[in-house]
């Protein structure tokens, strides 16, 4: 299990940036943001890379390697392609390639984001200065990405290419 933190993509980012010029965010408070902003990729990734550690003395003992876990991350994050360059192969896009396979969907759990709307959101922005009306809009946007449907569970391969990925 990779850090829960949120995760900021490249939409996330776009609405940001709109965001920023719509409230005329001043600059030290807007990178005081974003270096809070990225801190729990940050950590993702760092977390992976030690994961990775530790996988690189399993590569000469073991012809395959099977990985599953929510990596709290979607498939064009830095830590999905860091496990990729690793040589594992994503089970679900081999054996679905035409479905998402949102793992993280209010449609198809229901009760969990039920659960999730009282969890506070891991973005603490009472100690920047800005109104009450942009700290709702920045806690919006952040409460939506979090919320999003995404898939952030996998079953990962490192074969070599040898064994094929049915279901």
């Amino acid at each position: 299990h990779i850090h829960h933190g949120l995760e900021i993509t490249e939409e996330f980012n776009q609405k940001l940036e709109a965001l920023i010029e719509e409230y005329s965010l001043a600059p030290d408070v807007v990178s005081e943001l974003k270096e809070r902003l990225n801190h729990a990729n940050q950590r993702r990734e760092q977390e992976t890379r030690v994961l990775l550690d530790v996988l690189e003395s399993y590569r000469k003992r073991y012809e395959v390697i099977l990985m599953g876990g929510d990596l709290n991350s979607v498939a064009e994050s830095q830590v999905v392609q860091s496990i990729k360059e690793f040589g594992f192969r994503d089970t679900w896009s081999i054996a679905r390639p035409q479905d998402e396979g949102n793992t993280f969907d209010c449609t198809r759990n229901e009760a969990n984001h039920r659960l999730q709307t009282r969890f506070p959101l891991s973005l603490v922005l009472e100690d920047l200065t800005f109104s009450l009306k942009t700290k709702d809009a920045l806690l919006s946007l952040a409460r939506q990405q979090e919320t999003r449907p995404r898939r952030i569970d996998y079953v990962w391969l490192k074969d070599g290419g040898t064994l094929t990925v049915k279901s």
